[in-house]
């Protein structure tokens, strides 16, 4: 009977042994992976900021043509019609 409850003693500490080797290599792994997904999210948020960077430019010169664009169609056309004169040719001048 004594023999047997040696041996247990020795498997529970063989088991507890194993189980701490097995944290210390799982923290040494989540370390990795948390560094690695560390790198990548900084290099997505790099390439994210410049395409915002980007787009923030396109709007902005959107942005810059519709306000030239609603200038030049709040500006009324003038035209003036000439009549013919003494060689029989009549013009329109708009501005």
């Amino acid at each position: 009977m004594e023999y047997l409850r040696q041996q247990a003693q020795q498997y529970i500490a063989q088991l507890e042994a194993n189980l701490v080797r097995a944290k210390v290599q799982d923290d040494a792994l989540l370390t990795t992976v948390a560094v690695g997904l560390g790198a990548v999210a900084t290099s997505a948020l790099v390439v994210n900021t410049y395409q915002n960077y980007r787009i923030a430019k396109a709007q902005t010169a959107m942005a810059r043509a519709t306000e030239v664009q609603a200038a030049q169609v709040q500006t009324p056309i003038r035209c003036v019609y000439t009549p013919p004169g003494r060689y029989g040719t009549g013009y329109i001048n708009c501005h």
